[in-house]
């Protein structure tokens, strides 16, 4: 099934299930400084690239853009196969962080991600996978949920799956919160 596709009497084409949140500070109280991001989810691992989470990028002059962000996807042709990778882009020095934690496809499962400067957390299915000390990047305008959010057209970044549940919180919780 999918969604409602109204036609109004002549054939339409649905458009593509890409979840994207502009001014996110304002329509969902992002903070730039500190916060927490909680999702469950499942994939179908493809052929291609990577499997994209969340990202966090653009800027309100230029939403569609790569920098600055924090992405986080499971790998698939780079890194460790179906591991969890941390990307960020801050002011154009790009980094990514692999954690040793793999996704299993078909499977649904939790994923945090808690931010603040200096210190970044990532929890998988309720451990503890990554404890970074990097400063993520601010000034960000743009969500994309299951896409990376600055090129749309690029399938083999696209989670591939299903989203049961997406949080987030303006607050960076404690590892044994996200745990």
């Amino acid at each position: 099934a999918t969604s409602y596709i109204p036609t109004e009497g002549s054939t339409v084409t649905r458009g593509a299930d890409i979840v994207l949140l502009d001014d996110i500070e304002n329509e969902m109280g992002y903070n730039q400084l500190e916060g927490t991001a909680i999702m469950e989810y499942n994939y179908t691992e493809g052929v291609d690239g990577a499997h994209t989470l969340f990202a966090f990028s653009g800027t309100e002059a230029d939403p569609d853009a790569s920098n600055p962000r924090n992405w986080l996807r499971i790998n698939k042709t780079v890194g460790t196969a179906r591991g969890i990778r941390y990307s960020m882009n801050n002011g154009g020095t790009s980094t990514s962080t692999d954690s040793s934690a793999v996704a299993t496809p078909g499977v649904f499962e939790k994923f945090a991600f808690a931010y603040e400067a200096g210190d970044q957390d990532l929890s998988f299915n309720g451990t503890s996978i990554l404890d970074t000390a990097k400063t993520p990047a601010t000034n960000i305008f743009r969500l994309g949920i299951g896409n990376i959010g600055w090129n749309l057209g690029l399938e083999s970044t696209s989670l591939e799956g299903h989203i049961k549940r997406f949080m987030y919180y303006p607050k960076k919780l404690s590892n044994s919160q996200l745990n």
